[in-house]
């Protein structure tokens, strides 16, 4: 993480799924290795994401336990309890007794993808039979 501070970053999701809303380049900010976290600056808007480090930590978990796609769970208020958002959003509440109303796992994915620890590709949800968007491991798709 520290290699890419103050770079301009593009989100790997433009190239992948590239429809919709296309998801703002970035810089990651002011890396608090004891505080735990990072901010991610968003260049068109110029809102300011801090993630802290137990996101990327669940996620791997996450994605270490599935075999395959684990689908991102994008929109604000996932219910899907098989998707990286709403175990973010589980994860957060248990630990802060709250939630922040911001969804973090395609930002925390555009990270792990960018390092080269997991890729981006499609799922299809079983209850609704719609692609959506997901990630894993590299590893987990045999590479």
């Amino acid at each position: 993480m520290r290699e890419n501070l103050e770079r301009r970053l593009v989100s790997p999701r433009k190239k992948v799924f590239g429809r919709g809303r296309e998801p703002q380049d970035f810089k990651l900010v002011g890396l608090n290795e004891a505080g735990e976290r990072v901010g991610m600056l968003f260049l068109e808007s110029g809102t300011l994401l801090p993630l802290e480090f137990w996101r990327f930590r669940e996620a791997l978990e996450l994605l270490s336990e599935k075999t395959g796609m684990v689908r991102l769970g994008t929109s604000l208020k996932s219910e899907d309890p098989d998707s990286l958002e709403w175990n973010l959003q589980r994860l957060e509440r248990k630990l802060y007794e709250r939630r922040s109303g911001t969804k973090t796992a395609p930002h925390v994915g555009d990270i792990l993808v960018l390092a080269g620890l997991a890729r981006y590709g499609w799922s299809r949800n079983p209850w609704s039979g719609r692609r959506n968007q997901a990630i894993c491991l590299v590893e987990s798709l045999g590479s």
